[in-house]
């Protein structure tokens, strides 16, 4: 759906915003079973998700469960493509330390974000 430019695009744009440097993302597109026992084992929630994230100081990964992804897009009348890559902005953001079951204020700080991120990338600006 994007690709591994795309993807380093996103990144840097996100690592720029959120003022880090020399950190390193890892991409990966799982099965539904797979995001389903990563969410069942980190987050104690026995469902498939969308997209996870894990940090490890200055390295991240990130699960992207492309079915779902496809499926909800398509449940908000949104391309794929764009639904993409603001599941990944998101992630990003999350793996910079924000977190928007923290406050409604770091909601609303990653919303803006991802907003302007999906904009200066070329994406159409959706939310979640």
């Amino acid at each position: 759906v994007l690709s591994s430019t795309e993807v380093g695009q996103l990144w840097a744009i996100v690592m720029n915003k959120r003022g880090h440097a020399d950190e390193q993302v890892n991409v990966q597109i799982v099965s539904e079973d797979t995001i389903r026992e990563l969410n069942a084992q980190y987050r104690e929630k026995d469902a498939s998700t969308n997209v996870l994230s894990f940090s490890y100081g200055v390295e991240h990964d990130i699960a992207l469960c492309l079915p779902v992804a496809e499926r909800e897009a398509a449940e908000r009348s949104v391309q794929v493509r764009d639904y993409v890559a603001l599941l990944l902005v998101h992630a990003m953001l999350h793996v910079t330390g924000l977190d928007h079951e923290r406050s409604e204020d770091e909601a609303e700080e990653m919303r803006n974000l991802e907003q302007q991120i999906m904009r200066f990338a070329g994406f159409h600006p959706i939310s979640l």
